[in-house]
């Protein structure tokens, strides 16, 4: 065979070449109209409504979407690629699908089964002299912990305290004004405040609410029914128990509020050091704002996030 022939044949089939990259280059993309549906169901079998159906390709989110009345839900315009759904439901167990395969076009499909979740018991301090779940105790005791003063998203505490049964929080006047505690139509002074495991009751037993924020508040206990065998005669008709965050590496938090007539609140939390002690350091200031103030600084020199009059 002639050598000589290689590169004749060569530039030969490179027009040809050159020619297929090209219509390679060319060539439209495939678009992405292939779909994901499915289903999501209890138990039973039975369809849920308005649950929270997350898509995720690669371990990163790509869309959101809500099951209809019927357990229903479709994600479309999807690209080919392996996904998975992640499925939340009130009163169920968190649920993630296994793995499914999108092709080019089409329509997948997938059914995610719940589980109904567990029964959230708080441990309750307040009832005994020990740590006690909720199941072992006699007295009707209500938590509200840090979850759940988020999601009501109240700036004040009092505000909290009014959704707990056989309670009654009255506060005179505006906002700011004298606030009171009644718990099974008890005098407001028959119940015992603590704060951290300490009294907070005024000399008598009442307890202004006004000024108590949810800034560093990390749970509350509501004792409804007398417990004055572990706190005293104060303790008639109830304990209100405010226990402050405590972790050292809890983050700062603080709170600014303004009104009418240049009035202002601020608040500040501050978490547990070696060099503090075993609870949070919170400071609170409400008043007239002055023309003339100074900045409040943490005992580990941070910036404080108020400005408390001289």
């Amino acid at each position: 065979m002639n050598v000589s022939r290689f590169p004749r044949l060569a530039a030969a089939c490179r027009p040809v070449i050159v020619v297929v990259f090209i219509a390679a280059l060319s060539r439209p993309a495939v678009a992405a109209d292939a779909s994901l549906a499915g289903t999501v169901v209890d138990q039973l079998g039975a369809a849920v409504s308005a649950a929270k159906v997350t898509l995720m390709e690669e371990g990163r989110r790509a869309a959101d979407t809500i099951s209809n009345e019927r357990g229903e839900f479709t994600f479309d315009g999807l690209s080919e690629g392996r996904y998975h759904v992640e499925v939340t439901a009130i009163g169920f167990e968190p649920r993630t699908s296994d793995p499914v395969f999108v092709g080019t076009r089409g329509q997948a499909t997938v059914q995610v089964g719940l589980q109904v979740g567990g029964v959230t018991q708080h441990v309750v301090v307040t009832a005994a002299a020990a740590e006690l779940p909720q199941s072992q105790i006699g007295a009707s005791v209500t938590v509200i912990d840090a979850a759940l003063l988020d999601a009501l998203g109240n700036i004040d505490l009092l505000e909290s305290l009014r959704t707990v049964p056989g309670t009654d929080v009255v506060q005179t006047g505006a906002r700011g004004g004298l606030t009171s505690l009644f718990v099974r139509g008890g005098a407001s002074n028959f119940t015992k405040v603590l704060i951290d495991g300490v009294p907070a009751n005024d000399i008598g037993g009442a307890f202004d609410f006004s000024d108590v924020t949810t800034t560093a508040v990390e749970r509350v206990e509501v004792l409804r029914g007398s417990n004055s065998v572990l706190y005293g005669s104060d303790a008639m008709t109830g304990v209100d128990d405010i226990r402050s965050t405590s972790s050292i590496d809890d983050v700062q938090r603080g709170l600014i509020s303004t009104g009418t007539a240049t009035s202002w609140r601020a608040t500040k939390s501050m978490p547990l050091t070696p060099t503090r002690s075993k609870a949070s350091v919170a400071a609170a200031a409400s008043a007239p704002a002055p023309a003339d103030s100074r900045s409040l600084t943490p005992p580990d020199g941070s910036a404080a996030v108020m400005r408390l009059p001289q």
